[in-house]
């Protein structure tokens, strides 16, 4: 049996969710993080997330365009945006996958402040 990604950890500082995935997600692991992310903002009507990267956190193939949807369907839970960075290689990949046109703003940086500016902005 193959592991897949988790999170590490996850937190909220005021509105801002900070999760740290791991390892591959494939769409079970997915929707795991996504369950775990629900219970924490529960009673929030307003955040957003900031996703940190391990070096080896990732997505296969076939996950990249459930993880999108995913996105879209924590606007329905309050998230007004979300910013992904950190050390993985996903970062190059995932830019390819966000919709012209999404339902809540997405960016995707190497460079924490500029995602931070960007989180705070939506807020």
């Amino acid at each position: 049996m193959t592991d897949f990604g988790r999170l590490q950890r996850i937190e909220l500082k005021g509105r801002v969710l900070h999760s740290y995935p791991q390892g591959d997600f494939d769409s079970i692991a997915l929707e795991e993080a996504v369950d775990q992310v629900k219970r924490v903002v529960v009673d929030t009507d307003r955040w957003v997330l900031f996703v940190h990267t391990a070096a080896d956190a990732g997505l296969t193939t076939s996950s990249i365009v459930r993880q999108m949807e995913l996105y879209a369907d924590m606007a329905g839970l309050g998230c007004q945006g979300v910013a992904i960075g950190g050390d993985s290689l996903l970062l190059d990949m995932v830019h390819s996958f966000i919709p012209q046109e999404f339902i809540i703003p997405i960016k995707v940086s190497k460079d924490d402040q500029l995602l931070t500016a960007f989180l705070e902005s939506l807020l």
